[in-house]
């Protein structure tokens, strides 16, 4: 949902938004970024999907990539949905063994950006070009001129604004904290117009590893203003908060979704103003419960997917109105460390991503989740 981290060749960062027409959602798009590890399998093989973005009930793509060995064998893994079916589609591949592509965002049918470690690629309708350059962990786009990718530089935080048909950098702004620190990562955005975007991720200090007593893992937002960014810090519950998706309505309505103390769910909201906690149940009281991706297709619904016991299962949950639930979720298999989400209905929902080196993708039709068959390039 939860930092992005180099792989040992595989990245596995899951962005969502899609419709499913066959089992009969309706019409809409969303995109929506969470980020999570993907551990190769003791056999070196992995295929990921790690992001997807829906333009329409019978046009989504999802992303990711694909690593084996011996012999090597990589590539950018780009599957597009009919309405009925999942397809692979040709695409360049914007990374080495190590790169993977990480994230997309389709705002129209014929328009189609995704993001990775090294490059970018965008979809014209009829075929993928790379960008060299241009890198993000996360992108949004709310129109089909206009997209904001995030994540880490060399300097701290970047983002490239994609606009007047070229990519801009635009720097933001890093916390300040007691100690120098350790880490800042960008792991989701999300934006509602050329004016308005919401980044989440979080920031550690010091250096001293973890479980010492001082370290702390918090939560960091920035929104972005059509002009630059600023720094909204959210609420930290624990000295372990980070926050790792986001889904925004309007300026005035996001919803963050994260873990607290690594134990439990967390979820806050942004109301215009401020960052408020909201409740949210676990699993159970023994183990870690976590969320890892959000969507809110109004701003009296949202779906929220994560994990428990550190992927031995995955969790679902959702807010209606004023309070979040438990849902019932099947778990696609062992060794769960990738997620996506996206609701462009309050009852059309889906999560995709990585179960035991294989990709997964799971509907929600507003009374069960249902498991769909998705392509693995490497079976």
């Amino acid at each position: 949902m939860m930092s992005t981290m180099a792989l040992a060749g595989v990245r596995a960062v899951v962005g969502a938004a899609v419709v499913v027409a066959g089992l009969g959602f309706g019409s809409g798009a969303a995109a929506q970024t969470a980020h999570s590890a993907t551990p190769r399998s003791a056999s070196k093989q992995v295929a990921a999907l790690t992001g997807i973005s829906c333009s329409s009930a019978a046009t989504c793509t999802a992303v990711g990539d694909y690593y084996a060995e011996p012999p090597l064998r990589y590539g950018s893994l780009v599957l597009r949905w009919n309405g009925t079916a999942w397809h692979r589609q040709r695409a360049p591949v914007i990374g080495g063994p190590s790169l993977t592509t990480v994230a997309v965002s389709c705002p129209t049918v014929r328009r189609c950006v995704a993001v990775g470690e090294s490059a970018a690629m965008v979809w014209n309708g009829t075929r993928w070009r790379t960008q060299p350059g241009v890198t993000g962990d996360s992108v949004s786009c709310p129109s089909g001129g206009f997209c904001v990718a995030v994540g880490p530089s060399a300097h701290g935080l970047i983002s490239e604004i994609w606009r007047d048909s070229r990519w801009t950098g635009y720097p933001m702004s890093v916390p300040t904290a007691p100690m120098p620190l350790q880490s800042t990562t960008l792991t989701g955005v999300s934006c509602t117009s050329v004016r308005f975007c919401m980044a989440v991720g979080d920031y550690t200090y010091p250096l001293e590893a973890q479980p010492s007593s001082s370290y702390r893992d918090l939560a960091l937002a920035e929104v972005w203003n059509g002009d630059g960014w600023r720094l909204v810090p959210p609420i930290d519950p624990a000295p372990l908060a980070p926050l790792k998706a986001v889904s925004c309505r309007s300026p005035q309505f996001c919803v963050a979704v994260g873990t607290q103390g690594e134990q439990s769910t967390l979820v806050e909201r942004w109301t215009g103003t401020d960052w408020q906690v909201q409740a949210s149940p676990n699993l159970s009281p023994v183990g870690y419960s976590a969320l890892d991706t959000v969507a809110c297709p109004s701003t009296q619904t949202c779906e929220a997917v994560g994990d428990y016991d550190a992927g031995f299962s995955l969790i679902a949950e959702s807010w209606q109105k004023d309070r979040w639930s438990l849902q019932r979720m099947r778990t696609p298999g062992p060794a769960i460390n990738s997620f996506a989400l996206s609701c462009p209905l309050t009852d059309a929902c889906v999560s995709v991503g990585t179960a035991d080196g294989r990709p997964f993708s799971e509907t929600w039709n507003g009374r069960t989740w249902i498991a769909q068959r998705t392509p693995n390039p490497l079976q």
